[in-house]
Formats: structure tokens, C-alpha cells, sequence
């Protein structure tokens, strides 16, 4: 089986200096080694240089408007969908614009979009959100980048000197220099780096890796269509954690670990994951639970908490919610940040049971 992916625009210029490349599914076998790569895509960076250097001016991403909404500094958090820390500030992507966060003043501003914002990332110091289209948050606006696709953003990830930028019709990587099309006709759900590239996972067609010159379609042989929905992907201490709404899937580089309600997850349903540190939060449509050494401890309090997303932070855990606004675990104590619309905005605490 083989998918084609039509280049941009950049692309197709760099295509005429260079080789047609294809890229080829294969299967994910016990042994990372046994998997073969196709003939590699061009570069995307040296893509971009040509293709600059053939245009004689610079083609990188652009300023075009600014929204200007009214500044709702004290307005409340709706359905949480994204955040991105950066120190001690955090980017809140929500269902009606966006939200800034400052974890030491414990203040926030919001910025009404009347749409909503699916995806946050940090990218050299700014923050941006994605939804209809890319922005950049500049004080209480949003300023629109300018990109040469159309569909709406699910997924944004810094990646080395790269923005990642996966929407509902591709994946995008866009440079300093311009923006390419790495994937067309995939909607990507969630994007993580390993220690040597970059896995992507989508919305019914499948997970893949992309080592920086190809795109690689992986999936498990014993059955090829586990992969095929991907809710959410993290990846530390040298595992990549998958979430998908059959259980959890753990990776070693060598061989997949299936974990669901038999082994000890309070679902099947996985909503986020964070791994950045020895304990592993996963989060579930019934409640979030850690997840260390092949063992799951539910944190009881959390039991009826959905978390859309989950960040850890140097106060604590973040936790994204769908109804219950942006809460903090620190220690032994949940303390909601930003309550959600009909709450009193005053931090709620409670112990951890």
C-alpha cells in the first residue's frame, strides 16, 4: 500500500532540482531495526533555502492582521483543548480564543476570539494558538501568520529549528525561510519528538515517524489498524506513550506494551498523557491515573476530572479540562487556576486522597 503526498507550493519548486521522492507504509515489528525506510523525501530545509534562493527574496511567514478583541482579563475558562508552558507562563488554547497564564503573579488574561483555538506551542519566546488559522498572541491580540494552506490547525510542535504544524487536511513544517508540506490527506491529532525524530499521529489514517528526510507509516502487525485513531502521543525517559480509545500503548523502542482496564487504567479511553518525568500521568474519560513501572495509581480525587490535556509545570501538574476549567496539582493539593464559565473564579482547594 502507498500514499501520495503532494507537495506545496516550495516544494514543487524544490522538486524540479531534485529527485521525486514516495513515501512507503511499513509495519512496526518487535525489533525497531527491522523497519526499512523508502527512498527519503528532499530535506525540508535545504528545500526551503533553494527555493529562496531561486525566488531571490525571502518567503518566510508573515504578519498580514491583527484581531483586536476586547480585553477580558477576568473572563473564565471554557473547554480547555491545548496549553504550552514556557517557564512560568502558559498558553491556554480554548474553545473561544486564548488564554495567558503567569504560574509566579498567579494572574491571567484572556483574549475573546468567538472561535475556538485547538492547538498552543512556545516557539523562540512567543506563544502561539491555532484554529481557522495560525496566530500569534501579541499582548490582548491575536496576530494572524500567514500560511499557504487553508484547513483548520489540530496540532502545534517547536521541533528544533522547525515549527510543526499538522491540520486537518496535512502536516506542515514551516522554517524561518518558508513553510513546507511534509503529509497531505491525514488529520493529525497529536505530534512528539524522540531522541531522533519526530512521530505524528491522526485522526483514521494511521501513526507515523519522520526522521527528518522521510515520512514512515507504523503500525503493529499482529494488527495493522490499532494505530489508526491516535487521541494523543507523549514521549519520555526513551518510551513513547500513545493514547487511543482502545488503551494505552507503550513503545521501548523494540517492542509495544498494550495496557486497559484489565491491567489496572480506569478506561480504555485515553485523553492526554504527560511523560516527562519517572511517573507517567495519564489521563482518561474516567478520572487520571500515574502509571509507573507497569503499575496504574488512580489519583481518586481527580476520579470524575476528564483532563483534554496534561503539562507538567515548576509549580506542578496542569491539568486542561472540558468542564471543569484549568486546574494545578501541587503536592497534595488540587487548586483550580481559571474556573470555568458559571464557577467563582476563587481558587478551590482540596486535599489528594
Amino acid at each position: 500500500m502507498e500514499v501520495i503526498m503532494k507537495p506545496n507550493t516550495f516544494v514543487k519548486l524544490a522538486m524540479a532540482l531534485s529527485a521525486v521522492a514516495l513515501i512507503t507504509l511499513i509495519g512496526c515489528s518487535k525489533k525497531a531495526d527491522q523497519d526499512t525506510l523508502t527512498t527519503a523525501m528532499p530535506n525540508m530545509d535545504s528545500i526551503a533555502q533553494q527555493v529562496a534562493s531561486k525566488a531571490g527574496r525571502d518567503v518566510g511567514p508573515r504578519r498580514v492582521s491583527i484581531d483586536t478583541p476586547t480585553d477580558t482579563s477576568t473572563a473564565l475558562a471554557a473547554t480547555i483543548y491545548d496549553l504550552a508552558v514556557n517557564d512560568s507562563l502558559v498558553v491556554v488554547a480554548l474553545d473561544n480564543g486564548a488564554l495567558m497564564y503567569d504560574l509566579n503573579q498567579g494572574t491571567h488574561s484572556s483574549i475573546e476570539a468567538g472561535k475556538p483555538m485547538t492547538a498552543a506551542v512556545w516557539r523562540d519566546g512567543a506563544a502561539y494558538v491555532g484554529g481557522d488559522k495560525l496566530y500569534r498572541l501579541e499582548g490582548n491580540a491575536l496576530a494572524v501568520v500567514d500560511e499557504p494552506f487553508t484547513d483548520p490547525i489540530t496540532a502545534l510542535y517547536s521541533y528544533g529549528s522547525l515549527l510543526m504544524i499538522g491540520t486537518e487536511g496535512g502536516l506542515y513544517a514551516q522554517s524561518a525561510i518558508g513553510t513546507s508540506s511534509l503529509m497531505e490527506g491525514v488529520f493529525v491529532t497529536s505530534m512528539v519528538a524522540d531522541n531522533s525524530g519526530l512521530w505524528v499521529g491522526t485522526d483514521g489514517q494511521g501513526l507515523y515517524r519522520w526522521d527528518g528526510t522521510s515520512v514512515t507509516k507504523r503500525y503493529l502487525i499482529r494488527d495493522s489498524s490499532l494505530f489508526d485513531y491516535v487521541n494523543c502521543l507523549d514521549f519520555g525517559h526513551d518510551h513513547l506513550y500513545l493514547g487511543t480509545d482502545s488503551g494505552l500503548y507503550v513503545f521501548d523502542g523494540g517492542r509495544w506494551q498494550t495496557f486497559t482496564v484489565a491491567n489496572g487504567l480506569p478506561s480504555d479511553d485515553i485523553t492526554a498523557i504527560d511523560a516527562s518525568g519517572w511517573i507517567v500521568n495519564i489521563g482518561t474519560e474516567a478520572g487520571i491515573t500515574t502509571y509507573f513501572n507497569n503499575e496504574f495509581r488512580p489519583l481518586t480525587t481527580l476520579a470524575n476530572h476528564c483532563a483534554t490535556v496534561l503539562k507538567y509545570s515548576s509549580k506542578g501538574l496542569l491539568v486542561g479540562t472540558d468542564t471543569e476549567g484549568l486546574l494545578l496539582q501541587s503536592g497534595s493539593v488540587i487548586r483550580t487556576l481559571v474556573a470555568p464559565k458559571g464557577m467563582n473564579e476563587l481558587a478551590i482547594l482540596w486535599p489528594l486522597k
